[in-house]
């Protein structure tokens, strides 16, 4: 075999024998929480830190230890709602979105948000405009302590400019190209 082939061969073996973690993912299953429930969003604050949402009241934080913590939250019962977006600036201050679950016909909003880590939290449910039914909240995003957006539905959004104390509806049905 020529020294090329050598080569060739010696990089193919060196490629098929390095462990690949595809995208960071820490695919150890004894890490990940065992829910038997969807998880629909995540959010990576520091490279220690990391938050989860799903269905039937899933919020997991994961910060310092490889094990994912249940977070719970008072004032509501977790598993009448499924938890669909999460965003954190930092590691005391972040938001959640979802729905209630159960009934198809009711998608009402909710929004959970923590100044302290997820020790505790606000919530809200933002009222749907005049004559629209409930919506469900689909995802979230701050910019910085005070912008934020949520999409909702099919062509709603909505917008803070206080930290998620109030919101204003948009629709954007009908815009761009």
């Amino acid at each position: 075999m020529s020294k090329r082939g050598l080569v060739v061969l010696g990089v193919m073996l060196l490629f098929l024998a390095t462990p690949v973690r595809p995208g960071g993912v820490d695919s150890d299953p004894k890490h990940l929480p065992d829910t038997h429930r969807k998880l629909n969003g995540v959010c990576t604050v520091t490279e220690a830190l990391t938050w989860a949402v799903g269905d039937s009241g899933i919020i997991l934080r994961r910060g310092g230890s490889p094990a994912w913590q249940p977070v719970d939250v008072a004032g509501i019962v977790q598993e009448h709602w499924d938890f669909h977006g999460v965003s954190f600036l930092n590691s005391n201050i972040g938001w959640v979105v979802g729905e209630k679950n159960g009934d198809p016909n009711s998608h009402l909003g909710i929004v959970l948000k923590t100044t302290n880590g997820g020790q505790t939290w606000f919530i809200s449910w933002p009222s749907p405009p005049p004559g629209v039914r409930a919506i469900p909240f689909s995802d979230i995003h701050f910019a910085n302590q005070r912008h934020g957006w949520i999409t909702a539905g099919e062509k709603y959004m909505l917008r803070t400019n206080d930290g998620g104390y109030t919101w204003v509806w948009m629709l954007t049905e009908g815009r761009g190209g």
